[in-house]
């Protein structure tokens, strides 16, 4: 199966802000638990979070599979895809990015969540299986009319 998808990744951009730290490692241990699916269902993961850069590397290993590291900010890919949220700060309005999953196939957006938990990150697995499995259908069929 994973040859047959080998042209047709979806991408899996991850919006992730790196504080409150605990909320930032659970996140991310949340992401390692589904591994095995990202790899199966062809996704290539993008973080784009506002870690140290020397964070980075941490971060690649400790969850175990290849990840991409955005070189954009975290503020203007949330801008981007509507993912912030405006609190009062010492009377001011500031605009925090919040985490969030946002699955594409090529330029199409498929899915977005506006939170990174278990059942997001099985939302997400859910489109992606639907969409590969209909790649793969086509695929199939093509192969067995010729």
């Amino acid at each position: 199966m994973k040859e047959l998808l080998a042209d047709h990744p979806l991408y899996l951009l991850v919006l992730l802000p790196s504080r409150p730290s605990d909320a930032f490692l659970k996140k991310l241990e949340q992401l390692s638990r589904f591994k095995n699916w990202f790899s199966g269902l062809n996704l290539v993961l993008y973080l784009c979070t506002d870690a140290p850069e020397f964070d980075q590397g941490a971060i690649g290993q400790m969850l175990g599979f290849p990840i991409t590291f955005c070189k954009e900010s975290l503020d203007s890919l949330a801008r981007l895809h509507s993912c912030t949220q405006i609190k009062p700060v010492f009377g001011t309005e500031r605009a925090f990015a919040f985490s969030s999953l946002v699955l594409y196939e090529g330029h199409t957006l498929l899915l977005q969540t506006r939170r990174i938990n278990s059942q997001a990150i099985e939302k997400v697995l859910r489109t992606a299986l639907k969409v590969q499995s209909k790649r793969l259908k086509e695929q199939l069929s093509s192969s067995i009319d010729t």
